[in-house]
């Protein structure tokens, strides 16, 4: 993995100021998958481990996160993320609630691996295209700022300009898009949530 690092960093140095360019050429690959049995570890750790990208700074012990995954009234996904130089692996999970007018986002931890690669922003999209049974027209995301997590200089804000995810298959699989760099839907949005 640390090769791989190194050749996407020499790789960005010859973008300059292109962010945004350099992340069109990675080929990003995200895949968003339900929980299964198979992920439980990995799971474990990043809801354990998580703090940079801990969006609500809560973490859970095996035996609370045990009771979470057998609630039927959540939605578990677990996010992989690939591009051209290898495998990022399992590097987020993410708990929502659908409801009538608003879709919840009730926790997610995102590996700090894959930040400000607007994981989070197709994730959101993803979940209110596809992950939405009472066709909400929002989402609110469970934030609160910790000492090492605060969303306005961590996260690029949901609603800002970001690299366009295309779906290439029906499935949950987003790449991303180098043609357009549309805005987020207005709906989308991050907020800070008091204790």
């Amino acid at each position: 993995m640390y090769q791989q690092q190194v050749a996407r960093e020499k790789e960005e140095q010859g973008f300059g100021d292109d962010y945004l360019g350099f992340l069109a050429s990675c080929s990003i690959v995200l895949e968003i998958d339900g929980y299964s049995e198979h992920d439980g570890e990995r799971v474990a750790e990043l809801v354990q481990r998580t703090n940079q990208l801990n969006f609500s700074g809560r973490k859970y012990s095996r035996e609370e996160l045990l009771r979470i995954i057998a609630d039927p009234t959540l939605g578990k996904f677990v996010l992989r993320v690939s591009d051209k130089y290898g495998s990022y692996g399992t590097v987020g999970f993410c708990l929502a609630k659908p409801g009538a007018s608003t879709l919840e986002v009730l926790d997610f931890m995102l590996s700090c691996r894959v930040q400000a690669k607007f994981i989070e922003q197709a994730l959101f999209s993803h979940l209110l295209a596809h992950h939405n049974p009472g066709a909400a027209e929002a989402i609110w995301v469970n934030f609160k700022k910790t000492d090492r997590c605060d969303g306005r200089r961590r996260f690029p804000p949901i609603s800002t300009r970001c690299r366009a995810w295309a779906r290439d298959t029906p499935s949950s699989r987003w790449t991303t898009d180098g043609r357009a760099s549309p805005t987020m839907p207005s709906r989308s949005r991050l907020e800070e949530k008091s204790r």
